[in-house]
């Protein structure tokens, strides 16, 4: 399978799971790096509208930063390491709130099925469970720059696609908002589209599987 086609339907069921506990481990990196990003812009002083529109860019970076690794040999590898910043970030979040949630078993699942993939060289299952980790990144800023401004237009209360489709109340557009008088749907769809471009662009440039 070609990889764009792969990487199209890894994020779709992202998308539809997102809320779920199968999604969880995935959800848990994209949000791991989320917090950094923003831990390191508290640091520095960004915020307001300039966190709004250079946390999205970062975390764009980051994808695409894997999309390059993953076009070459070591692309086995990438699985391995999101599995491990995922579960990193779960135990950091679970100390931080003195408690522990059902996601537990799945987000070292996810850790566990990466390194018997590493172990036995199942390089397909590898690219796939890769592109899970890291797809996770750009389904994200899908809900955070234009299913949060989608679920206000048309007053969503709450989630009622939950466990699914699960939008949260505030995302990165939320610093963006209607800046220039602009809807924030409109800014939302905006970056999300041009951040999109360079994804799409490299999607393209990996490995088959």
């Amino acid at each position: 399978m070609k990889s764009g086609l792969r990487g199209l339907i890894v994020s779709i069921l992202l998308f539809v799971l997102w809320g779920t506990v199968i999604a969880g481990p995935f959800r848990y990196l994209a949000y791991a790096f989320k917090s950094l990003v923003s831990g390191a812009f508290a640091t520095i002083g960004i915020k307001g509208t300039a966190s709004g529109f250079l946390m999205p860019v970062i975390l764009v970076i980051i994808t695409v930063i894997y999309l390059l690794i993953s076009a070459r040999k070591s692309a086995e590898y990438m699985a391995g390491l999101g599995a491990a910043i995922s579960i990193f970030y779960y135990l950091f979040i679970c100390f931080k709130n003195r408690s522990f949630d059902g996601l537990a078993f799945p987000v070292a699942l996810g850790l566990a099925v990466a390194l018997i993939f590493i172990l036995m060289h199942f390089e397909k299952g590898n690219l796939w469970l890769g592109d899970a980790y890291f797809y996770a990144i750009p389904v994200m800023l899908f809900y955070e720059l234009v299913m949060v401004p989608l679920y206000r237009i048309l007053n969503v209360k709450g989630n009622p696609l939950n466990p699914f489709i699960q939008v949260p109340t505030k995302g990165m557009i939320s610093d963006i908002g209607d800046l220039l008088g602009i809807p924030m749907i409109v800014w939302g769809v905006f970056v999300f589209i041009l951040l999109l471009l360079p994804i799409l662009y490299f999607s393209k440039e990996r490995k088959n599987g």
